[in-house]
């Protein structure tokens, strides 16, 4: 539920220009009750937001993307690049450490 509280933040703060969006990679289908206090103790309304995946933006072409997150094109294929690349980093790490036990 942290990445509905970053949008929720997202939206509070960063102005007409901002769209923001979340999602996971194993939605539970539902918003935590402590996530959606912490906010309203903040004067914002998470009980409208939704738990979805990250496969709802699969199939996006990059222009689409970029939009979505503010950049060039150019800047969000690198982006992409690195974060594919940290993320078979990680799971390659995590990975070996797992056939070591």
């Amino acid at each position: 539920n942290r990445s509905q509280m970053a949008e929720a933040f997202a939206r509070m703060h960063g102005g007409p220009g901002v769209e923001a969006h979340s999602a996971g990679s194993r939605p539970s289908g539902r918003i935590n009750p402590r996530a959606v206090e912490f906010m309203a103790e903040r004067g914002y309304d998470l009980t409208q937001h939704r738990s979805k995946s990250t496969s709802e933006f699969d199939g996006l072409p990059v222009a689409e993307v970029a939009r979505l997150i503010g950049r060039t094109t150019g800047a969000t294929e690198v982006l992409l690049v690195r974060a594919r690349r940290a993320f078979r980093e990680a799971y390659e790490t995590r990975t070996a450490g797992e056939e070591d036990r």
